[in-house]
């Protein structure tokens, strides 16, 4: 088991307009939404969960923790300064909400690989995946010089902070299709998250 203290927050914001305005952490997939189906697989983990989301109402009758943006209209890397100021545990694992198909098996050996870094994130395709990844809260006044500076990518604060990658390899042998990292963005990213759920997985 890891031996290290991680909270988990899923960030909720975003404008979605590819998916019409809808807020996609609350669509459904099996009849539960895509947040709720999240949590499901983080809470036999990880014992602090919460949401970096504009106020709302629906997400606290679910018995989330909504924290809303500290610093205003700066993307993911505004919700992961948020989620770092706030947590009770001194890294998070940040996931994004429209990531329904996230293999609880993966949630738990990537956890478990955790150590003295500042950022864990795996690689696919030779790409790093930000939106599922682990950071420390050292990570808190590159993230806000950042900002301050108006470089808002995912990634372009790691320069100077030690980031271990995790290796496809690895992480596939604990999602063997990759689903994991599945966004789903559009109608049709949605379609095909049904048709998937409907037929049986590929993790």
């Amino acid at each position: 088991m890891c031996r290290v203290s991680v909270s988990a927050v899923i960030l909720a914001g975003g404008k979605n307009t590819r998916m019409g305005g809808e807020d996609k952490s609350l669509l459904t997939l099996n009849g539960t939404t895509f947040i709720e189906t999240i949590r499901n697989k983080l809470e036999n983990h990880l014992s602090e969960i919460f949401v970096v989301s504009e106020e709302n109402v629906v997400l606290r009758e679910m018995n989330f923790s909504v924290f809303p943006d500290l610093i205003v209209d700066k993307g993911p890397l505004g919700g992961l300064y948020t989620a770092l100021s706030v947590s009770e545990a001194s890294k998070v694992l940040l996931i994004a909400c429209d990531m329904p198909l996230l293999n609880e098996v993966l949630v738990e050996n990537f956890i478990d690989s955790v150590s003295d870094e500042d950022v864990l994130i795996p690689l696919k395709d030779s790409k790093p995946e930000p939106l599922f990844a682990i950071y420390d809260r050292n990570c808190l006044p590159v993230i806000i010089d950042n900002i301050e500076n108006g470089k808002l990518e995912m990634t372009s604060f790691f320069s100077g902070l030690h980031v271990r990658y995790l290796r496809e390899e690895t992480w596939r042998q604990w999602d063997k299709g990759g689903l994991s990292f599945k966004n789903i963005n559009t109608p049709e990213d949605f379609e095909f998250s049904v048709k998937l759920n409907d037929g049986g997985s590929e993790n």
